[in-house]
């Protein structure tokens, strides 16, 4: 991933991301990907002020995020 961010030439998306900090898959995957991202001139807007440890747990506030964000880019 690390190649396809650094060569990505052009206009970037902007990125939003929900996540734990103390779940396992934030260092595990998002936190060099975010880190990369910024980099090479992805703007991120991270959705990361939670504290649940179990990737289960995203079902409880994943959904709230993904709808703020669709409202939020329908005003766009």
């Amino acid at each position: 991933m690390h190649d396809c961010l650094r060569l990505s030439y052009g206009r970037k998306p902007k990125v939003y991301i929900h996540y734990s900090p103390m779940e396992h898959t934030y260092p595990e995957h998002i936190a060099d990907m975010v880190h990369d991202m910024k980099m090479n001139g992805y703007t991120v807007e991270e959705d990361a002020d939670y504290d649940y440890v179990d990737h289960g747990q995203v079902a409880k506030y994943f959904p709230r995020y993904l709808l703020n964000v669709l409202k939020k880019l329908s005003k766009a």
